[in-house]
């Protein structure tokens, strides 16, 4: 049973070695696409793109599981929200060899260094821009890309318990 308490925290505890991570799991929970057939692709400038994280640790598995929402939202150029969005959920599920270097028990809540969780949500979230992108070819959305950012932005995004 995974945690779902995380919390984040600046450690120098131990040296992250990437050999020592291992994605086990990749898993599109839900994927959808909306649109309407009168909407020209030409009146699509950008997207509003929203986020969600839920988390959970397991410290006796050494698992680590993030659930990623991604939120697509049409905008033309006037800042119009145009009929055309899309949402994915993916599950990742992470073993950490020495995940006990980078994570501490208090009470009930699992703290987690922020180096490894940040380097956990690089993957997930890297992970997540190739599904969107492969998953939107032939639709309105055709080549969306989700931005670049700091996965340090999304992790500490996270609600604390």
């Amino acid at each position: 049973r995974i945690n779902r308490n995380i919390l984040v925290k600046m450690s120098e505890k131990a040296i992250l070695d990437p050999y020592k991570i291992h994605l086990e799991s990749v898993r599109v929970i839900s994927g959808s696409i909306n649109s309407d057939p009168n909407i020209d692709k030409s009146q699509i400038v950008e997207f509003k793109t929203s986020f969600g994280v839920e988390h959970g640790v397991a410290p006796e598995t050494n698992s680590v599981r993030f659930i990623f929402n991604v939120k697509l939202e049409a905008i033309t150029i006037n800042k119009e929200i145009l009929p055309v969005n899309a949402e994915y959920k993916t599950e990742y599920i992470f073993t950490v060899e020495n995940l006990s270097q980078f994570s501490e028990k208090k009470e009930e809540v699992v703290l987690l260094d922020t180096s490894m969780a940040a380097t956990l949500m690089g993957i997930a979230y890297s992970t997540t821009r190739g599904i969107i992108l492969t998953r939107t070819q032939g639709t309105l959305l055709d080549g969306v890309l989700l931005p670049v950012l700091n996965p340090k932005d999304l992790i500490n995004n996270i609600p604390k318990p």
